[in-house]
């Protein structure tokens, strides 16, 4: 169409206003040209431009063990462009960043990763971790020093763990366009490590009524410093379990009810359902991203998702969950028989607590418009 208003139509009358017209449409025409060519450059500029802003959510990413032998992006498969791609991409962090290697405490499993692990991360694009979780503490305070401080010199927000009570309590703010974020990291595992007043830690927070109104002062304090939008990360909860208890439920309502706008639900290695509550999304458990765990093949723990959250202003209008398989110490994409089981997995257990959910392909959406 733009080369036919290009071409030097001549007519036997009013040639010359033929021409005029001619030159104002093409003008026309180069000025929207060249606006949607800047916003293209800019990456995620048309749709900074609309209000909207896209979050991927994962759940466990162990980089220790065997996974610290291999130190290159190839673990993350064909996985990078969806990691890369959103606006801003958060997981929970199952293992310290250290090269001290004295284990802390008796625990069964030890998860560390040397320093240059935060390059991994970078080249995802991972731009938070949640470091409540059992894993953190596992060589210790001077590992968990150390995981603090790697990650502050690589860039990578984190939350849930800290020197001291106020720092492992305080949320990490991070920004996308104009939506600025705070994520609050809990676990109520390893109530042993929590962080006291002098002493570092986790963010230890027991799933009870009682606590609701620790995070309603955090989140309402995060308002106060400018948090347009606050998300709960939580590792909680056992292992291998298949559905959120009632307990688990009534907590996450609440805590919707007490100013947080989303949670990030991980810590099981399997995955269970999400929820919209009010129109703020749930993810229960997200399974694990990326692990060099043996796989149960009932459970099936070598599968998940990731959840790539769309928002327009502060509001989330659509959710798309991406199967994920792990395999041979790389995360991919899941298709043929191990996407259907993630996929049907996650509409049966959705469905179940009320949300409407569409296979489109090869994930599934959820619209909140």
């Amino acid at each position: 169409m733009i080369k036919n208003f290009a071409k030097p139509i001549i007519i036997t009358q009013s040639r010359i206003t033929t021409r005029l017209w001619l030159l104002s449409v093409n003008k026309l025409t180069r000025s929207w040209f060249f606006l949607i060519l800047i916003f293209s450059l800019c990456g995620t500029g048309i749709r900074a431009f609309a209000g909207e802003t896209t979050l991927v959510f994962g759940g466990d990413v162990m980089l220790g063990r065997l996974m610290n032998r291999a130190k290159s992006p190839l673990v993350w498969g064909n996985l990078r462009s969806v990691l890369n791609g959103a606006d801003l991409t958060l997981v929970n962090q199952e293992f310290a960043i250290t090269s001290f290697k004295k284990e802390w405490g008796k625990k069964a499993f030890y998860f560390r990763a040397d320093p240059g692990v935060t390059s991994i991360f970078k080249s995802a694009g991972i731009d938070y971790v949640s470091l409540a979780n059992n894993h953190i503490l596992d060589y210790g305070p001077v590992g968990l020093e150390n995981s603090l401080k790697f990650l502050k010199r690589a860039d990578i927000a984190h939350a849930g763990a800290g020197e001291n009570e106020t720092a492992a309590r305080e949320p990490a703010r991070l920004t996308a366009g104009s939506l600025n974020i705070a994520v609050i990291s809990i676990t109520d595992n390893e109530p042993g490590w929590r962080a006291g007043e002098k002493s570092p830690g986790i963010f230890y927070l027991p799933i009870q009524p009682s606590s609701v109104s620790t995070i309603r002062a955090i989140s309402a304090d995060a308002r106060k410093k400018g948090a347009s939008f606050v998300i709960l990360s939580a590792h909680w909860g056992g292992n291998w379990v298949t559905h959120p208890s009632p307990t688990f439920r009534q907590f996450a309502h609440a805590v919707i009810d007490a100013g947080v706008d989303l949670i990030h639900g991980h810590s099981g290695h399997i995955v269970q359902g999400i929820e919209i509550y009010k129109g703020k999304p749930i993810f229960y458990n997200m399974g694990d991203v990326i692990d060099d765990y043996a796989v149960d093949p009932a459970k099936r723990n070598d599968l998940a998702y990731l959840a790539r959250v769309t928002l327009v202003g502060e509001k989330v209008v659509q959710i798309e969950a991406i199967p994920t398989v792990i395999e041979k110490f790389q995360v991919n994409r899941a298709t043929g028989e191990n996407a259907d089981w993630v996929l049907e997995s996650l509409r049966k257990m959705s469905a179940e607590m009320g949300t409407q959910v569409k296979r489109e392909g090869n994930q599934l959406k959820i619209s909140l418009h």
